[in-house]
């Protein structure tokens, strides 16, 4: 059975998770790091795993969803205009779609 969450949906959440500042838009962990390192770290990157927004990423966070075969991340782009700004080709968004997630 998958299972959809919001990750990556805004700089505040992802930052506050790597800074363990305490915030309502940080992810409940001790562990400091980005949301999605911490469901890697967790074993919850799988087929099974639909990651909606996914508006923040690094390069090695799109390589991870590209390896992890049939992890899923979904968006809408006015959706991510309207959280991470300015959808442009360069966004992450677009890099997780051209590695094939």
């Amino acid at each position: 059975m998958a299972f959809n969450i919001h990750l990556h949906e805004t700089a505040a959440e992802v930052e506050h998770s790597r800074l363990g500042i305490e915030s309502m838009s940080r992810h409940r962990s001790d562990a400091k790091m980005s949301p999605l390192e911490n469901f890697e770290r967790l074993g919850m990157v799988s087929p099974r795993l639909v990651a909606v927004h996914m508006t923040q990423l690094t390069d090695s966070e799109v390589e991870l969803l590209a390896k992890r075969q049939g992890a899923a991340a979904v968006t809408g782009p006015a959706c991510a205009r309207t959280i991470a700004g300015i959808l442009t080709e360069d966004s992450d968004v677009l890099r997780v779609v051209l590695y094939g997630v």
